[in-house]
């Protein structure tokens, strides 16, 4: 790598080869979509909808189990074995008309009422439950709900039915908000919007914090670049444009920012290849060249 100064701005000389190796990638400066956006953090739970918990409607002893935190099961598959002397009881009336001793095991199962993966499953063999006691929850994680808390003045302005997105690490989904909910929080003074997500692939998991983002207005047509492509070097906001085997500075003026896009009044134009990784690199070494300059 090689860099040239030219006064105060300088450009950085990188091939194809040199950009590859350390990681920068170029991008193709086009119009967006560009849509008024609300970004909240929020936390995925599991849908309750397609969610059920496992009970039994009388007290005994776990015996057996069957499956485990984390298993995927089907619905009719059996989870636990119970035993139970309110079940032998019962079950002696039934050898009193079938003659039958064997069926006052008070031996019963608890079958899966869905398809899902176990999430809970808070007890031991040799447990002794009551009547009701949570043994296992159930859901079915192909859909999820995401839980927002936002200020009332901007959950106000949120209709059911808004595009909704998660911004994760690693992955991306769309969904829609179907609640808004009409009661203030009394502690964080906020309102909570939940938005529904297919999670066919899944990315996202009860319990994970996440970044969302809710349209809240129109959509518009802009030239924009990725909101990272940017930076500020010698009190300006600028990009790097590729001219041949060189990344050149070029100052811009911005507009509005909307779902990581930031819209470019001046400076490129449609077509100009920018980079938008490794910018704080390309960044570094011009500054490096300036000082060098400057010695």
């Amino acid at each position: 790598e090689e860099e040239e100064g030219e006064e105060e701005i300088t450009f950085v000389h990188m091939s194809e080869d040199e950009r590859r190796e350390n990681g920068v990638i170029l991008s193709l400066v086009e119009e967006q979509v560009l849509t008024e956006t609300i970004n909240a953090p929020g936390e995925v739970r599991e849908n309750s909808y397609t969610s059920s918990q496992t009970t039994s409607r009388i007290s005994g002893q776990i015996i057996d189990r069957h499956v485990k935190m984390g298993d995927r099961v089907v619905k009719g598959q059996k989870l636990v074995t119970i035993l139970s002397v309110e079940m032998a009881e019962a079950q002696a009336q039934e050898i009193i008309e079938s003659d039958d001793a064997s069926l006052a095991s008070g031996l019963f199962d608890l079958y899966s009422m869905m398809s899902g993966t176990i999430l809970q499953d808070d007890f031991v063999v040799g447990q002794f439950v009551e009547a009701g006691e949570l043994l296992m929850k159930i859901a079915n994680e192909e859909s999820i709900w995401v839980e927002a808390q936002l200020p009332p003045n901007k959950a106000s302005g949120i209709e059911v039915g808004a595009i909704a997105e998660i911004i994760g690490d690693q992955a991306q989904i769309q969904g829609k908000v179907i609640q808004v909910h009409h009661i203030v929080d009394e502690e964080s003074r906020t309102m909570s919007v939940r938005a529904e997500f297919d999670n066919n692939l899944d990315n996202f998991h009860s319990g994970e914090f996440v970044n969302i983002a809710i349209q809240t207005g129109e959509s518009s047509k802009a030239l924009a670049v990725f909101q990272d492509s940017l930076t500020i070097l010698y009190g300006e906001e600028v990009v790097f444009k590729l001219e041949g085997e060189e990344l050149h500075p070029v100052a811009v003026q911005t507009g509005r920012s909307l779902g990581g896009w930031t819209e470019i009044l001046s400076g490129i134009r449609q077509g100009d290849q920018i980079v938008s990784s490794q910018i704080f690199l390309i960044k570094s070494l011009i500054l490096k060249s300036k000082i060098g300059d400057d010695d």
